[in-house]
């Protein structure tokens, strides 16, 4: 076992219109919003670097919370034909010994933030065996994440 469950705090779902999935979700699931957040971070894609503007929010109930991330044209987070769940996240003690015990058990990493070449930085995304993205993010973060839920 390379994760435990219990270090779920996510589940990452890619909408075309993050404004609309925000009230939707809202009035379906009753919950409320961190304040959404644009990023423009830089990923290391397989050998190459790319830099996308991601636009998500998070919800404040969890965990595990809802994280929607709004759709990037020719980016790991496309618009898919059918809205479904595009990662599943879990806090990691040892980013890079957690990312190496995966890619060993056959679920090789293919997007992380890219650190100028001094490793990930903070996080990585595997693709499993069947397919399915695990984003795993250094506990170091937690600090952040607690404090943007709560931002008004």
């Amino acid at each position: 076992m390379v994760i435990r469950m219990d270090g779920l705090y996510h589940i990452g779902i890619v909408v075309e219109d993050l404004d609309a999935a925000v009230v939707e979700m809202s009035c379906t699931l009753g919950l409320t919003w961190a304040p959404q957040r644009l990023s423009e971070g830089r990923f290391r894609i397989g050998d190459r670097v790319e830099q996308f503007p991601l636009r998500s929010v998070t919800s404040r109930s969890g965990p595990p919370y809802l994280h929607m991330v709004e759709a990037v044209p020719n980016s790991p987070w496309p618009m898919p034909d059918t809205p479904m769940i595009d990662h599943l996240a879990f806090w990691v003690d040892d980013l890079a010994d957690v990312s190496a015990a995966l890619a060993d058990d056959g679920a090789p990493p293919i997007i992380m933030r890219d650190a100028v070449g001094a490793g990930p930085l903070g996080m990585v995304y595997h693709r499993s065996r069947t397919g399915i993205r695990i984003e795993i993010v250094d506990v170091a973060r937690r600090p952040d994440f607690e404090g943007w839920i709560v931002e008004e």
